[in-house]
Order: C-alpha cells, then structure tokens, then sequence
C-alpha cells in the first residue's frame, strides 16, 4: 500500500476507534503551516466525503518571531484559497512578549483563540495535529518531571466533546512521506529547534538517543501511553463514584472528606481521590505532580493533628484532626467581626452569614437537655448590655462550664479539636469584658442558669453556622454531597 494510502485508512480508523467525528460535524482544523498540521489539513479534506463532515482553518499568530509569523500566516492563507475553506486568524495579546513561562502562556492563548475561532465557525470539533512522535515526547518529558500514572497516559486522543487529535498513531516519518509523496509543501518553525525549550532538547537530542538502543522507541511510549490511558479512566470512574458518596463541599471554602474514610482505599484508589479533589478545587491539574500527590498522602498518616500542604496556584491542603480539606488559599482569608447588641432582638452577623436572637425568657420555657449547641441560656441578671459578638483573639480565657476552672480558649478549642481555620469564624459572646459564651461550643460557668435564676436569656444563632459540627470530636462543616458533573 502507497504511504497515501495508508495513512488515509490508519486515521479513519483512528477516528473511528475514537469517536472522533459524528456524520454532518463542522471541523476547525488547527493550521500553523508546518508539516503535522498541512497533512492534517489534507488527510481530513480527502476524507471528508467518506467521514461527512465540513472543514474550517483556524490559524494563530504568536508575534515571537518577527517575519516568520507573518510568512506562516500567508501560506496558510494561501491553503485556505487552494482548499476553498474559510480561515480564521488570531493574534496573541502583548502580554504573551512578558511572560515568564513562555510555553505554558503561549499553549493557553493558542486554546483560547481555538475556542473563540470555534464559536464563530459553529464547529462541532477542533483538530489538532498532535502525532505519536507528540504522544512519545510527552510521555518522557513528564516521566522526567516525575509524573505519575494520569501523566505519563500522554496526549488523549479526544478530550471532552470538542477537542481530537486524528494523527495521534501516525509517526513524524509517515507524515513526511505523505506530504513528500503529494507534492505538498510546509513551513518550517525555527522556534522547534530552539534548545531552550525541554521538548526541543527531548526531541532532538535525547530520543535520537535511545533509539540507539531501542529503535521501536517512538511507537513503544505510544503504546505505554494508551495502557496508562485506559487504567487511568477505569481508576478515575472508580474514584469519581467513591467521591459522590464520601466528598463534601466545606462551608468553609473548597472540597472536604474524612480522613478515615480516605485511609481506608487502597493505595491506588486514594491517589486518585486526592488527585481529583484537587483538579475540582483548582480546575486543573497544570504544574500539580506526584510529589504533590504522595505529600498530601503522607497528611493522613502523619501524627500531627493539624497540619498543611501548599501547592501550586495557590491551592492549600489542610489536615484538621478527622478531615482532609484541599482548598484555594484565599478560602482562608477571614476578616474579624464584632457586633454589639444593646438588648433582646434580632441581629445580622454579617460576616458569619448568620442571624443572632436574643429573648428573654421565663425559666419554666427552658429545657436545657434538649437544646441545640447553636442555642444557649444565661442567668439575665449576670448578664450586662452591652454585649459584644467578636472574633476569637491570642490570650482569651474563659471558665468553660462544668470544668471547675478558667482556662486559654486556645487550648480549648484544642481540646475539642476545632481547626485553626476555623477558630475565627465561632463568634464569641462577651459581657463586661468577660466571655459569657464560645458560640456553639460551651457557655461560661458564671453566666449558666441555675435553680435561683429568676429571669432566662435566650440567645440562637442561625444561618450559616448550624452547617458546623462543633465539638464531640465533630469539628468540621459537612453540610451537602458534592456537587457532580
């Protein structure tokens, strides 16, 4: 069989395998003029009888290499007359001349205006020109950067609904020899050479290399790639169902779960919990590796109560006593608040969400036993407006009732195993300068009702704090399923 025709019947078949295109499918196809796109182009136009689908150019300029881009942009201009096929063109921002990560601003603009390009032509699908000499270099250049499983799965031939790659099992030297053998010619990017670049350096100099040793290198990684591919997506479904039943969102910012629960997975399963915790709360997995992943794990086992991970883009993973919190670090960010209520009513707490009623009540209308921890009672008359409702703050000291004796409110909330995040938020009821109740927690000895009071103040909080399991060993908000999809 002629290379033409080979390759012409290997990525119909690939297509086909992955379900790349549905009959009557409009394809942008990503042109940048050099050889991986330009047969692409001319692979998807000679079957696109056969495959039913309509075709579109999408071409974008870097602006790095002055003269260059413009050349690339007129041939592929020319590509659109000679195929009478509508292109569309973008420019990168001035931003992109600045940037300090080069390849990761530029790979982010490229999507961007692939989007963009793609709501304008009404197309179903964007073709990318991705090779399996792309899929080989991935694969070492994350197996470099210490990536694991989900890593080194490589390039994936479809992502999500929009995105293929229909040249993925075609090697670079097949699609020479296509283009060679139609006549077709391309641009050649200077910048692919350029030894700055870790994938530039893979290519040409360390792959060359192990080929030496192993000549079917290229399709070997390839075929590494997809194994890893298809465990990942089987570990990932396991991992996603056991999320809907054990991972909550937390009232406090981000996703939450305990860490007996995690502890009890195998080892394979709960990496992958944790990966896809962090990929729902950061919205990506860019920059994250599996050093990340084994440091989060090692949070479980480790003999501090509380401790914390940071990991790139600005993501903290917390471990406060039974529960495992991964969330963005500006979740953490809690003002202080103080309210000051001058006698019974209703009060907005704004900064805790929440609503504060205070009554006054007969001490025949209490039942203590039965009240709920956001409900306390307080003798009136040791009680003296103003109160204030304030920010927990260093050196507080409060007689916590039934313990005979004061006691600093941080080795309290120790005590009843509260994480640090979460301290600022339990507002604090204070009387003449006195702490008359840590709220949700425990009131003051001083203050409580006894067989004497004569008069019973009410207090109840609501809102936003009843999702807090306070106290009992129970310090963390589980308040709904997390959200799926």
């Amino acid at each position: 069989m002629d290379p033409v025709q080979k390759i012409l019947k290997q990525v119909t078949s690939t297509a086909r395998k992955y379900a790349m295109f549905s009959p009557g499918d409009m394809v942008l196809v990503a042109v940048s003029g050099g050889a991986d796109s330009v047969s692409l182009l001319d692979i998807l136009y000679e079957v696109r009888t056969e495959m039913d689908i309509r075709l579109g150019i999408a071409h974008f300029k870097h602006g790095l290499r002055p003269g260059e881009d413009e050349k690339e942009a007129e041939f592929v201009r020319g590509l659109s007359e000679s195929y009478g096929v509508r292109l569309y063109e973008g420019n990168a921002s001035k931003s992109l001349r600045e940037a300090t990560s080069l390849e990761e601003t530029a790979r982010k603009e490229r999507y961007r205006f692939l989007e963009q390009a793609a709501r304008e032509a009404e197309a179903d699908k964007i073709a990318l020109g991705h090779t399996m000499n792309d899929q080989a270099e991935t694969v070492m250049m994350r197996l470099l950067r210490g990536s694991g499983p989900p890593g080194l799965s490589g390039i994936p031939p479809k992502r999500g609904d929009r995105i293929v790659r229909p040249l993925i099992e075609i090697t670079r030297g097949e699609i020479l020899a296509y283009l060679h053998e139609k006549g077709l010619n391309w641009m050649e990017d200077s910048s692919n050479r350029d030894p700055r670049f870790l994938r530039n350096r893979i290519r040409h100099q360390l792959l060359p290399l192990l080929q030496q040793y192993q000549p079917d290198l290229i399709p070997l990684l390839s075929r590494t790639a997809e194994i890893f591919r298809q465990d990942e997506e089987w570990m990932s479904e396991e991992a996603r169902g056991w999320m809907e039943k054990n991972v909550r969102e937390s009232s406090l910012g981000g996703l939450e779960v305990r860490i007996h629960d995690l502890q009890g997975l195998a080892p394979a399963l709960q990496a992958r919990v944790v990966r896809a915790m962090v990929k729902e709360t950061a919205g990506g997995l860019r920059r994250i590796s599996a050093q990340h992943i084994s440091a989060i794990r090692a949070l479980l086992d480790s003999s501090r109560p509380q401790a914390m991970v940071t990991l790139p883009g600005g993501i903290l993973v917390l471990k406060q006593y039974q529960s495992l919190r991964i969330t963005r670090s500006w979740d953490q960010e809690v003002p202080g608040f103080l309210l000051e209520i001058q006698g019974p009513g209703s009060f907005k707490l704004e900064a805790l969400e929440s609503m504060v009623v205070v009554e006054e009540v007969e001490p025949t209308d209490v039942s203590l036993e039965k009240a709920p921890s956001w409900q306390a009672f307080f003798d009136a008359e040791k009680v003296k407006y103003p109160i204030l409702i304030r920010t927990f703050r260093p050196g507080d000291r409060f007689d916590p009732l039934g313990l005979g004796g004061t006691k600093k409110l941080k080795d309290f909330f120790i005590d009843q195993k509260v994480p640090a995040s979460l301290r600022r938020l339990i507002p604090i009821f204070e009387t003449q300068g006195k702490i008359m109740w840590v709220g949700g927690l425990r009131i003051d000895e001083r203050f409580k009702v006894s067989r004497h009071t004569k008069k019973v103040l009410k207090f109840t909080l609501s809102g936003r704090v009843e999702q807090w399991e306070l106290g009992q060993g129970k310090p963390h908000p589980l308040p709904s399923p997390m959200r799926s999809g």
